[in-house]
């Protein structure tokens, strides 16, 4: 029995030497990639907007309530994406607090599957009019964050400036006992394309119209989950304009709109646990059965060296030490 041990402590070592291989380099790269088909619904609120009523063209104050639905392209992602890029569509619906929709939009994105990366394939679009596509070259991150997310500044694409816009690592913070990273965006007051309007609504004294300017501004911050790169939860302070010669005369949306408590909640009840999840499979459960191993096979492989010798003294009583 004494003869088997070491080799039973060898073999076992081997074992989780190749284990904890097994488990960061095959089992992780495998769990650390987004879903082919994901069917998700986020929704986010914003108290006391102002808003630009269409019907009466005046500005009004309301309650928007957002839902945002996420479902996967199978078809795309498996006929035309490459092996680790995801085609998702989202579709997006805003209406406030008479019920009337004031926003609707439909976005098509391929993105890395590890990376969170926009990937440039797939008929990327965004459809803001019903049957109304525009393709859009997509850039930086978009739906989420990188797998092991970093203390460090990203690309997050912006719909309505179509371009990506820097995020910065702000702090390490707890969301309902989840540690988080919070994120924080800012674009300052920008022109985002001229429109012809009514001379009356910009307060110029003329019939007809005037070409005035379209102006955006918003403060973004996320708080991400950083083993799944998921957002937990999102903040985004917005304000659109319509400005005559450089001056705001009129507010087209103004609001911060946030994820509601049910959607923060479940967030963190199923991203927490596979976070947790991946963090050990990422360094603690490899380095720990790696540890192991390393010392079981050492001392399976001692033991078995040192027993002969012992076995020999013992059998030859001239050589055992006065």
């Amino acid at each position: 029995m004494r003869r088997a041990l070491p080799v039973l402590a060898a073999a076992i070592g081997a074992f989780l030497l190749v284990g904890a291989f097994v488990l960061r380099f095959y089992a992780y790269p495998k769990l650390a990639v987004a879903p082919v088909d994901p069917e998700s619904t986020t929704r986010l609120v914003g108290h006391d907007a102002t808003i630009l009523d269409t019907a009466t063209l005046s500005e009004i104050t309301t309650d928007l309530d957002t839902v945002v639905r996420t479902v996967g392209d199978l078809a795309a992602t498996e006929k035309q994406a490459g092996d680790n890029v995801r085609v998702w569509v989202t579709t997006s619906s805003t209406r406030s607090g008479d019920g009337v929709v004031r926003k609707r939009q439909v976005e098509r994105v391929a993105f890395d599957a590890t990376t969170g990366e926009a990937v440039t394939c797939c008929g990327e679009y965004l459809e803001t009019e019903k049957d109304e596509a525009t393709p859009v070259r997509h850039e930086g991150l978009v739906f989420k964050f990188p797998f092991e997310t970093q203390e460090k500044a990203y690309s997050w694409w912006d719909g309505t400036l179509r371009e990506a816009v820097p995020v910065q690592y702000a702090a390490t913070e707890k969301v309902d006992g989840l540690t988080v990273y919070r994120f924080e965006s800012n674009i300052p007051r920008t022109q985002v394309t001229r429109r012809e309007v009514p001379a009356s609504l910009v307060g110029v004294d003329k019939k007809g119209n005037v070409n005035a300017e379209e102006m955006y501004a918003n403060h973004r911050t996320f708080w991400v989950e950083p083993h799944t790169g998921v957002i937990i939860d999102r903040l985004e302070k917005q304000t659109s304009t319509i400005a005559y010669k450089g001056k705001d005369e009129l507010t087209l949306t103004k609001v911060a709109t946030k994820y509601t408590d049910d959607t923060v909640r479940h967030n963190v009840d199923d991203f927490g646990s596979l976070g947790r999840m991946l963090w050990l499979a990422y360094g603690p459960g490899p380095f720990t059965m790696g540890a192991a191993g390393l010392l079981l096979l050492a001392l399976g492989t001692l033991f078995r060296e040192r027993g002969p010798a012992r076995a020999r003294v013992a059998a030859d009583p001239a050589r055992v030490p006065a």
